[in-house]
């Protein structure tokens, strides 16, 4: 199962989902988690909050290392959309690392396939 097929619920509607089950088992089986998400007027995105509801209760984020990494057309970055993720995936368990990754001007850095010419960034 491939994310775009997950069709996760609205949180509380049905924990059994497949795309549910899935999300957790991939996320309880992973060493690590890296959670990326574009800046949506000071926080981090809905889709981003609607995966980490589905991780369950407790989280299968719990005692997890997890990366933080932020785009943003703006020039100071992803910061508020971080400061807010880190305390949610803390606030589930989550072991935030000290470290978060904060891409600004996104739009200037990658293009529309994904790709950069960027000297300061590495795409694999």
């Amino acid at each position: 199962m491939h994310a775009e097929e997950w069709h996760l619920p609205f949180p509380g509607t049905d924990p059994n989902s497949p795309g549910t089950k899935e999300l957790q088992r991939m996320v309880s089986q992973a060493t690590g988690v890296v959670l990326v998400t574009p800046e949506y007027h000071g926080s981090f995105s809905s889709v981003m909050k609607l995966v980490i509801e589905n991780l369950g209760f407790p989280s299968a984020l719990v005692g997890k290392p997890v990366a933080l990494l932020g785009v943003a057309a703006g020039t100071i970055g992803a910061i508020k959309s971080l400061e807010h993720l880190r305390g949610v995936v803390s606030h589930v368990g989550g072991i935030a690392l000290p470290l978060p990754i904060s891409i600004a001007n996104v739009q200037k850095v990658f293009d529309r396939e994904g790709q950069t010419g960027h000297p300061g960034v590495v795409t694999l």
